[in-house]
């Protein structure tokens, strides 16, 4: 996806016929709604988009489409009758005289720039009513999207074309399989098992050597710098040339289990009671902060590469609706959704909340807790998944940082616990008491910095940090 082209609205110009000449005034009148609609719900989803509805007064028509077009990323066409006429010069031209000046446009521009240009800058739409017919000779070839009704559901291959947004992206493109001598298939665990023969001590020398040759980690190094992934590829080929099937086992199970003492003092963590309003946490909501041991601040590059990642990798975790906007905010870094709106006693499932970014490389998520009108619960098996959601993404956003191999320090909290009450899922909007548990002085819920994990651990087993944390958190309440 280009997050770049996100930070921006892309803006549509919608070129239409107002009436056909076989329509009566009901028909008219439902396409003109329609159209509306349409700009509008393109609006609410982010897309600046523009039509002559919009606008009154002595507006110069022959001018102002034609311009519009020329400043658009993308010419939204609704097919229509008139529109074809229209556009192939037929019919009775003192009808749609603005949707004649418009394909005029439209004309020039594969005249002047090709067909490839119009394909590219042009979508048709098909409204309730329209068909296949209705679109001229020579347009066949730009992308078409029908509309059986105007609706977030129905507009979201629009959208996701609107704002490079494929349904579907290629997974990362992986390095190339590095093969012993005479190997016919890929470096894995399998090839651990001829680490005996009589080539493995010369491949590993070989290996060994070409790892030597390679630069030293760096602070500010990254994973897409190009020494990176060729030292990541050695040294799994390493690994598996000189590790038994069996010991390998045994260190993938250390490496999940690996927590490790931090020194006192070393971390702090960002606690959410410490935010103020950046960005503001009013509802009870459970939180997952992973730091950097050495607590050294980001430089700019490494901060604002993280930050163009986290979007994606929000979206890419399948934790919010394709359409749903997002609030960004840079200083500090918080990406956040929108509260969920709902009626009285109406229940709240536990929710993706959001992601901060500290000036050192903390990497916070949050999720809002299950609640009703009572308060929010805390029931364990709801709020493990959420928080294994947590571990996952600030693990793969920690991963945008360097080392796979690093490690960090794991904190996890509920804030604020003023509304926190003991119940169930299943009573969420049933209840007429509760027993709000953290009335009584806001207790903090918390728990602290005091031990770390390799990376490459939260991001292969982000469930058993997750079932670890809970334990505590719920051991340190009492629940």
């Amino acid at each position: 996806m280009n997050t770049a082209r996100l930070r921006q609205a892309p803006s549509a110009f919608i070129t239409w016929a107002h009436s056909d000449s076989d329509w009566g005034a009901a028909q008219v009148a439902t396409r003109r709604q329609d159209v509306i609609r349409l700009a509008q719900q393109l609006r609410h989803n982010g897309i600046d988009a523009d039509l002559d509805a919009f606008h009154v007064g002595d507006t110069d028509w022959t001018r102002w489409g034609p311009a519009r077009i020329a400043e658009a990323d993308r010419v939204l066409i609704i097919a229509s009758a008139s529109w074809k006429h229209a556009w192939d010069g037929t019919g009775d031209q003192r009808r749609n005289v603005g949707a004649g000046q418009e394909t005029n446009v439209l004309h020039s521009l594969i005249a002047e720039d090709g067909r490839d240009a119009l394909i590219e800058r042009c979508r048709i739409v098909l409204l309730p009513g329209a068909t296949a017919e209705d679109i001229p000779r020579g347009l066949h070839g730009i992308e078409r999207y029908t509309l059986n009704e105007v609706t977030d559901a129905s507009l979201e291959p629009l959208l996701r074309d609107l704002t490079d947004q494929p349904a579907t992206s290629p997974v990362p493109l992986g390095p190339l399989p590095i093969f012993p001598d005479g190997a016919s298939v890929g470096i894995t665990a399998s090839v651990a098992g001829r680490a005996t023969s009589a080539t493995a001590p010369d491949h590993v020398a070989r290996l060994q050597a070409t790892l030597d040759a390679l630069p030293a980690p760096q602070p500010d190094d990254l994973p897409d710098e190009p020494w990176f992934t060729e030292r990541a590829r050695v040294q799994e080929a390493l690994r598996a040339l000189t590790t038994t099937p069996a010991t390998a086992t045994a260190a993938t199970a250390a490496a999940v289990l690996d927590w490790q003492n931090v020194a006192p003092g070393t971390v702090q963590a960002p606690w959410m009671r410490d935010w103020g309003r950046q960005p503001p946490i009013s509802d009870p909501s459970i939180a997952v902060h992973l730091m950097t041991i050495s607590g050294a601040p980001l430089s700019a590059r490494r901060r604002a590469t993280l930050s163009d990642a986290l979007p994606t990798l929000v979206r890419d975790a399948g934790l919010v609706a394709v359409t749903e906007a997002f609030e960004v905010s840079a200083n500090p870094y918080f990406l956040r959704t929108t509260p969920a709106r709902t009626s009285w006693n109406e229940a709240n499932p536990t929710r993706f909340a959001g992601v901060r970014l500290s000036d050192e490389g903390a990497v916070s998520v949050w999720f809002t807790l299950a609640r009703d009108t009572m308060g929010a619960v805390l029931e364990p098996e709801d709020v493990t998944a959420a928080v294994e959601q947590a571990v996952k993404l600030a693990a793969h956003a920690s991963a945008q940082l360097g080392d796979p191999e690093a490690r960090f320090a794991v904190a996890a909290e509920v804030f604020p616990t003023l509304t926190l009450t003991t119940g169930r899922l299943a009573d969420l909007g049933q209840r007429n008491h509760a027993n709000m548990r953290g009335a009584s002085g806001q207790r903090p819920l918390t728990v602290e910095p005091e031990e770390s994990l390799p990376l490459s651990a939260l991001v292969h087993d982000p469930a058993g940090a997750a079932r670890t944390l809970v334990d505590l958190l719920l051991r340190s309440w009492n629940l």
